[in-house]
């Protein structure tokens, strides 16, 4: 799963420098980069796990939640957003509720794959 969060961590860096990047120079926000910031604890968690086989675990229980956090905010806010744009509100710019809808897909993703990984540690242990 150190891996898996790497890679993670990697694509939400990425989707929050371009969100921020796509922004105009009037409308450019710090909260563009809350996809990076997660991303950047799920590289850290990583090499947390990396490092201590011990903390490997902790570090990737810690990750799943915060895939639970980013799945839970990206469509607790991008799709409301969306609803109201697709309703014909003008405030609402679509690239926030894309990027949001984005992120809340990715970390849907994470932590499928991290219960799954669970799931089946928790096996192998049962059966060895």
């Amino acid at each position: 799963m150190a891996r898996i969060s790497l890679i993670f961590g990697s694509l939400l860096i990425a989707l929050g420098v371009v969100a921020f990047l796509l922004a105009g120079a009037t409308a450019k926000s710090i909260t563009a980069l809350i996809p990076a910031f997660i991303g950047l604890i799920l590289l850290l968690l990583s090499a947390i796990a990396r490092k201590s086989q011990a903390a490997n675990k902790h570090a990737m229980h810690v990750a799943a939640l915060l895939g639970l956090i980013g799945t839970l905010g990206g469509f607790g806010m991008g799709i409301p957003k969306l609803i109201k744009y697709l309703g014909g509100d003008e405030s609402i710019v679509l690239r926030a509720p894309v990027v949001q809808i984005t992120m809340g897909i990715l970390c849907a993703m994470f932590l499928v794959m991290c219960v799954r990984s669970f799931i089946a540690a928790r096996r192998a242990r049962l059966a060895a």
